[in-house]
C-alpha cells in the first residue's frame, strides 16, 4: 500500500483561528525516532493521524515517509482521551506496510505501541507530549537490535476534513509478496464515492506503483457497505488474475478484501 495524492482544497480566507474541539478532531501523534537515524542524523519517526468522534478513536493511517513512502494502518485502537485529566493513554496496533524497497522481504509486520501523552492548551491550541513504548509481537527488533523503543511522544491536533462521501479515492498499492512469487505487480484502485455509497470502480496493474496502471479494468462495487462519516469503505470485489497481471489467467478468480481509509487527504488500502 502507498500514498494516494492529497486531495486539494481552494484557499481558505483569512480570519480568526479555528477553535478546534479535542475529542471531535485529528489529533498528530508523532512516535519521535522509532526507526533510529537516517544517513544525515536526523530522527527517523512515525505520525500516526487519529481520528476521534464523540472522545472515541475512529479511523487512523499513519506515516513514515524517512522509513519508506507507504501509509501504515491503525488496525486497532485503545486509547482513552481524558480532557479532565488532559491525557491521552493507551495502546494501537499498527500495520507497517511494504513499499517495493523497505522493508526488504517485502512482507508486512506489525508494531505495539503504548503512548502516556499530556495535553497542553494555549489560546485553543492543543498540543500533545510524552512517552511511548514499541515493541514487535513477532519477537523481531523495532530498529536495529532493540526489541523494546522507548522514545518522547510529540503531537497536536487539527480539524478533521470531511466531504469523503462525495469524491474520488485513488490507491497505488504495492502487493505483499511472498516466498514462491518471482514477482508482484503494483496495483492501481480507484472507487468513485457520491452520496456515502461507492458507485463505481476501476482497477489495473502498474510495474511501479506511482505510475499509473497501462490499463484499467471496471470492477463490481456492490459488495461495498456505505462509506462511513470517518472516512472508511470497506468491501468484496472479484476479479480475474488478469486484472492484477499482464501475464495473469483470465479464468483465474481472485477475491479482494478492500479496507479502504481517507484521513486528511491521504489514501490507504
Amino acid at each position: 500500500m502507498s500514498l494516494a495524492a492529497p486531495a486539494k482544497k481552494a484557499p481558505e480566507a483569512e480570519g480568526p483561528p479555528v477553535v478546534v474541539d479535542p475529542a471531535n478532531s485529528t489529533w498528530g501523534i508523532n512516535l519521535d525516532g522509532i526507526f533510529g537515524e537516517g544517513k544525515k542524523g536526523a530522527a527517523r519517526g512515525l505520525s500516526i493521524y487519529q481520528v476521534f468522534k464523540d472522545g472515541k478513536p475512529v479511523n487512523g493511517l499513519g506515516s513514515a515517509r524517512t522509513y519508506n513512502t507507504s501509509l501504515h494502518f491503525v488496525r486497532e485502537t485503545d486509547i482513552k482521551l481524558d480532557m479532565a485529566a488532559k491525557t491521552i493513554i493507551g495502546t494501537m496496533k499498527i500495520l507497517m506496510t511494504p513499499d517495493p524497497w523497505v522493508p526488504v522481504d517485502g512482507k508486512p509486520y506489525e508494531l505495539n505501541v503504548k503512548i502516556d501523552g499530556q495535553l497542553g492548551e494555549n489560546a485553543g491550541m492543543w498540543n500533545l507530549t510524552g512517552t511511548y513504548t514499541a515493541t514487535r509481537p513477532d519477537g523481531q527488533p523495532v530498529r536495529d537490535e532493540e526489541k523494546t523503543v522507548t522514545s518522547k511522544l510529540g503531537g497536536g491536533i487539527g480539524p478533521t476534513e470531511s466531504g469523503w462521501d462525495n469524491s474520488v479515492w485513488r490507491f497505488q498499492m504495492t502487493q505483499v509478496k511472498s516466498d514462491d512469487d518471482l514477482y508482484k505487480d503494483a496495483i492501481d484502485l480507484t472507487l468513485g464515492i457520491a452520496d456515502g455509497k461507492v458507485k463505481w470502480g476501476l482497477i489495473g496493474p502498474t510495474a511501479e506503483p506511482k505510475w499509473p496502471a497501462t490499463k484499467r479494468y471496471p470492477i463490481d462495487v456492490s459488495g461495498f457497505a456505505p462509506v462511513t462519516d470517518a472516512g472508511i469503505a470497506k468491501g468484496t470485489v472479484m476479479v480475474t488474475a488478469r486484472y492484477l497481471h499482464p501475464g495473469g489467467d483470465p479464468k483465474q478468480q481472485v477475491r479482494l478484501e478492500v479496507n479502504a481509509s481517507r484521513v486528511q487527504g491521504l489514501g490507504g488500502s
